[in-house]
């Protein structure tokens, strides 16, 4: 329970080793081993300059090597999504075909009336029953260490973080984004779109100010500095903050493990640690 619902847009943002890809990949095991599977290891993708370099984490979850991508550029990353892209409208595509097959041959063992596309679909496959459909796409893109690419505050990336519901003709996209800054590393617009902010502890109290922003309709700002210096007192610890939860007792966890519980007073919050 508390854990965020995809599709995600999520942020991760902590000082080099602090532990942000580490935590990332913990989250996204957990989605894996899930049962259901969430994300299914076929359909997640990482793209990194450094992704050689942390091939164990990727190992962790069973990525494919044929989904990990190192980019050194700007416009390598943004082919690189674009590939990705296309491979999950193909998919999709597959996912709508083979829909419209197992309607159609419902009506033709109910004995039902067929259109004429209908029986042009079943001719195709030979009227022969359909064991193995193409499961509805869910993938994760992870993207890290791609500040210094000056990719995290394009316009296009902006545009695809807005519009990752819709990729590929309306497949989910849940992205990942890592990185060292959270006013530096990604554009304002992003940061008030993302469903999913993951700060570790920083000196930096903009970076603080910015993420009370994003959730002070929860908290007053106090409180939620308050929140936060307990929730990162440790080096490799983070506050996590799920803005997808409709039960306020998830929205605020310290590392996935803790929530903090949300007393609604009025007109104060209160906080406590579970």
């Amino acid at each position: 329970p508390g854990i965020p619902q995809p599709p995600i847009l999520g942020l991760f943002v902590g000082k080099r080793g602090q532990g942000k890809s580490t935590a990332a990949v913990r989250l996204l095991k957990h989605y894996i081993e899930n049962d259901p599977q969430v994300f299914h290891n076929d359909l997640v993708y990482v793209v990194s300059p450094t992704a050689d370099s942390q091939m164990h984490l990727w190992d962790h979850c069973k990525i494919p090597r044929e989904n990990i991508f190192t980019a050194s550029t700007a416009a390598d990353v943004r082919s690189i999504v674009d590939e990705i892209a296309a491979k999950l409208k193909k998919i999709k595509e597959q996912y709508d075909l083979d829909q419209e097959y197992l309607v159609a041959y419902e009506k033709l063992v109910n004995d039902q009336e067929l259109s004429q596309r209908e029986e042009y679909v079943l001719d195709e496959r030979n009227c022969e029953p359909l064991l193995n459909p193409t499961p509805w796409p869910r993938p994760m893109l992870i993207l890290d260490d791609l500040s210094h690419l000056k990719v995290l505050d394009s316009k296009w990336f902006t545009s695809l973080c807005l519009r990752h519901r819709h990729v590929a003709g309306g497949v989910s996209l849940s992205m990942l984004i890592i990185c060292q800054s959270l006013r530096g590393g990604v554009s304002r617009v992003v940061r008030q779109n993302c469903s999913l902010i993951v700060l570790f502890s920083t000196h930096d109290h903009t970076a603080v100010d910015d993420l009370y922003s994003e959730c002070s309709h929860v908290l007053e700002e106090e409180e939620f500095k308050a929140v936060f210096y307990d929730a990162t007192d440790l080096f490799h610890s983070f506050l996590a903050v799920d803005l997808t939860q409709k039960d306020p007792n998830y929205i605020f966890s310290r590392d996935f493990e803790h929530y903090y519980q949300i007393k609604n007073t009025n007109p104060k919050v209160s906080v406590k640690s579970e």
